[in-house]
């Protein structure tokens, strides 16, 4: 029915699959954190043992928390030394309840929702010209090119 540019079309497509990839990987590293900043639990631990890791610019910190429902629990956690300047005694930690495995020093997590808003975005600015060409289509008009 209407005749299109076929490199066109496959610049497109190209276009689309590097925007899924990209996706995808910031999909990937911003769940971890996704999942503490909207499912975890936050409390203040006492710190029981500092000592400095083998790298030397990080520290491994050992603390003891209460969970909500009452139970004492340990945990350990390795961060820079740039993230625990003006605690003391006390630190915030986020863990899933019943897990002691999951409790680690509270770390700022907008940046990964930031950075999942973003692959969102670029998905949206790589979808738009798909689905507006489809419009066209459905609407049985032409779609207009971009001249160069």
């Amino acid at each position: 029915m209407f005749d299109y540019d076929q490199d066109e079309e496959n610049r497109k497509l190209k276009r689309l699959a590097k925007t899924v990839v990209f996706f995808l990987v910031v999909s990937i590293f911003t769940l971890r954190d996704l999942n503490y900043y909207f499912l975890g639990e936050s409390a203040e631990a006492t710190v029981t043992n500092v000592r400095e890791s083998s790298g030397g610019e990080k520290l491994t910190i050992e603390f003891e928390y209460i969970e909500e429902d009452g139970n004492r629990m340990l945990g350990r956690d390795e961060v820079h030394f740039s993230m625990v300047e003006g605690f003391e005694e006390t630190v915030p930690v986020e863990y899933f309840s019943g897990d002691e495995k999951s409790a680690e020093i509270a770390r700022p997590r907008y940046r990964s929702l930031l950075l999942l808003l973003l692959g969102f975005a670029v998905l949206g600015y790589s979808l738009w010209p798909i689905f507006k060409d489809a419009r066209e289509y459905a609407k049985g008009t032409r779609p207009r090119r971009n001249r160069r």
